[in-house]
């Protein structure tokens, strides 16, 4: 028995080291966690950034082409804008909006003469219509 209480008195009863490697093995575990967490995040944010790189390349096309059909319209405005002043120089003619007028006052008339009388021509026209038609049919052509 003796000797069973030598044996045992030769063991020295320290571990620290095997608690020392657990409390390393485990802030390893905890830091390769946490980097791969921001791993992942940045490659999602990285994925998003480049989703909304290419919406907004497609968006200055977009944007790009409004703008050359603005121009164009504006173009089209401003001859529109130069025609109607000319236009209105030739409306502006002296007589033309007396002649007008006069032709207007007579289809007046002939419409309540025709409805005093109850004269409608043959294609179903009062006498107004029929007569400005017919005066006004050489201005056309």
């Amino acid at each position: 028995m003796a000797l069973a209480r030598i044996g045992n008195a030769r063991r020295v009863e320290n571990f620290t080291w095997p608690g020392f490697v657990d409390a390393l093995a485990t802030l390893l575990m905890v830091i390769i966690f946490v980097l791969m967490v921001f791993v992942l995040i940045q490659v999602n944010l990285a994925y998003r950034v480049s989703g909304q790189d290419a919406t907004l390349g497609e968006m200055r096309q977009q944007l790009a082409s409004l703008g050359e059909l603005l121009n164009i319209e504006r173009r089209a405005s401003a001859d529109l804008a130069a025609n109607l002043a000319g236009d209105e120089l030739t409306v502006e003619e002296p007589g033309l909006i007396e002649n007008v007028v006069e032709v207007c006052d007579k289809g007046i008339t002939a419409d309540r003469d025709a409805a005093d009388n109850g004269r409608i021509g043959t294609d179903g026209a009062t006498a107004a219509q029929q007569g400005f038609f017919v005066e006004r049919a050489p201005d056309n052509l």
